[in-house]
């Protein structure tokens, strides 16, 4: 899945003088019109239920080169590694808010993932998505039948 536009982030993590923390929400027009924008690709490209199921999130983010870049960086081939501002966490965490109810049923299903940052000349956010569905009940105690009753040691899946 692949969303175009240049990513994110919503909300910031602040450090008071006495060094407590807390999340500063703040009102993001533009984080909020691009979630929203990221929904709306997201809901062309995915067209069945949400998942409800565990799965993992690979993200892989393109941002574009700043203004201030060599030109010869600009224009490279070849990817560069994104390693400042804006907090890829806070990122993340827009994409996952923007796939709630329409690619996952909630965020609290994505287990693992992973997630890459760079720059490049064609700024998106591309996702990979792979979950996992574990056999149901029925398909484990018929399992669980073939095993007493054969000692075998493995199991063919596909037969079951």
């Amino acid at each position: 899945m692949i969303a175009k536009g240049k990513p994110r982030h919503r909300d910031r993590i602040v450090t008071t003088s006495e060094g407590k923390q807390y999340v500063h929400h703040h009102p993001d027009r533009k984080g909020e019109k691009l979630e929203a924008e990221y929904r709306a690709q997201m809901a062309t490209q995915w067209t069945g239920p949400p998942i409800d199921l565990p799965c993992r999130l690979d993200i892989q983010m393109y941002y574009p080169p700043p203004k201030s870049r060599a030109k010869w960086k600009q224009q490279a081939p070849f990817l560069w590694p994104h390693c400042q501002t804006p907090d890829k966490d806070n990122a993340i965490k827009a994409i996952k808010d923007a796939g709630n109810g329409l690619i996952w049923k909630d965020d609290k299903y994505i287990f693992a993932g992973s997630w890459e940052a760079y720059f490049s000349g064609d700024p998106k956010v591309v996702l990979r998505i792979t979950w996992y569905d574990y056999p149901s009940s029925h398909v484990v105690m018929k399992a669980r039948k073939i095993l007493a009753e054969n000692s075998a040691p493995s199991i063919d899946w596909e037969g079951l």
